[in-house]
């Protein structure tokens, strides 16, 4: 890290030449933390290891790096700009770079930190955690990982709309991580500033999740989205590795009960703004073909007539009833239907497209859409 001269324009961009003067750092090196986020920088003149300096503080759970790769616009930076990297799953890249964390931390490169613990500690820097400079000429490189020692098997998926790519998440099921959340497997969503995807465990949000060994393809990752602006966004597959190479990997939206082949293409998708915890999950079977017992989709009907919505099941009881438009907006929720049949005459008729999402009491959910 160099601070630039005071004079330096702030328009205007220029070269600087950063001088370092001085006896270089060797040895053991202590800097002091506390719990939250700390900012620290690597102290060598040459590259160390993030592996190993996490592995000798073993109170950090994740490393973020700035990168800078979108300006602020009014003083907001409208996409993430932030790289993270946990030791135990992997990597993350920041908005448009599509350059993941390899674990080396460069000579002068500076990081954010999470301490998950209380209280105050020293953060060990020492000469065991120092590799030697050919090993990276950047900190960041293309999706491929070096550190592969355990079993690892890992999906990473991006959030963009017509223009931008927004944030990246990664999701692994790695040796040693459980479904909970574990300190060096799993990294927190740092900017909830701009739109984003994230990961929920314990309704915290997370750009890294670890999962736990063996894989079950009956898995299901939540996935919640951050919606800044309204309009159409898509989700995308960044890359993956391990088993994933082979797997069916799904995204299903819930609001429109389409279960989508992620590794084919995007999911293209129109949102209002807002936060949507509910809205996607990551699957790995596609239900609506695999199911032997799945019900026909006329066991459910939806007619509107006279400015009235008719929701009728022909088999089992209606538990639910959810009524959205194109933008994700909520315009009807009845959790206690508890009847073969419902009428809503609440909703303005517009003349627009309508999602109808209706849940009977066996659990199975439909989706109908309608002009109403």
């Amino acid at each position: 890290m160099i601070r630039a001269a005071d004079n330096s324009s702030a328009t205007v961009a220029a070269a600087y030449n950063g001088q370092f003067t001085g006896v270089p750092n060797n040895g053991v090196k202590n800097q002091s933390i506390g719990q939250g986020y700390n900012l620290l920088g690597n102290p060598y003149a040459s590259p160390i290891s993030a592996n190993s300096f996490l592995s000798a503080n073993s109170s950090v759970g994740t490393l973020y790096f700035w990168t800078n790769t979108t300006a602020a616009s009014g003083g907001v930076y409208p996409q993430n700009n932030f790289a993270a990297y946990t030791s135990g799953t992997g990597g993350v890249g920041a908005y448009a770079s599509a350059k993941i964390p390899n674990g080396t931390i460069q000579t002068g490169q500076g990081f954010y930190l999470r301490k998950t613990t209380a209280g105050t500690v020293n953060a060990v820097f020492n000469n065991s955690q120092r590799v030697d400079a050919s090993v990276s000429t950047q900190f960041y490189r293309n999706s491929e990982m070096t550190f592969q020692e355990t079993e690892k098997h890992r999906v990473w998926l991006n959030l963009n709309d017509n223009t931008n790519a927004y944030n990246q998440i990664l999701i692994g099921y790695v040796e040693g991580a459980t479904n909970a959340a574990d300190n060096q497997f799993d990294g927190l969503s740092l900017d909830s500033s701009s739109s984003s995807i994230y990961s929920t465990i314990n309704d915290d949000k997370y750009v890294i999740q670890g999962k736990s060994l063996p894989f079950t393809d009956e898995d299901i990752v939540p996935l919640g989205l951050n919606a800044v602006t309204a309009g159409v966004y898509n989700i995308s597959l960044e890359t993956l590795d391990g088993l994933f190479t082979t797997q069916d990997v799904f995204l299903k939206d819930n609001y429109t009960n389409i279960i989508h082949d992620i590794k084919q293409s995007a999911y293209v998708f129109t949102t209002q703004d807002g936060t949507f915890l509910d809205r996607f999950e990551v699957v790995y079977r596609n239900s609506a073909l695999s199911n032997e017992d799945f019900t026909n989709e006329n066991t459910v009907l939806v007619t509107s007539q006279n400015n009235q919505l008719t929701i009728t099941s022909l088999k089992e009881t209606i538990k639910e009833v959810t009524v959205f438009d194109v933008l994700g907006r909520n315009l009807y929720h009845n959790t206690n239907v508890n009847e073969k049949a419902i009428a809503i005459s609440t909703l303005q008729a517009t003349s627009q497209a309508l999602f109808v999402k209706v849940t009977l009491t066996t659990g199975e959910t439909f989706t109908k859409k309608m002009i109403f």
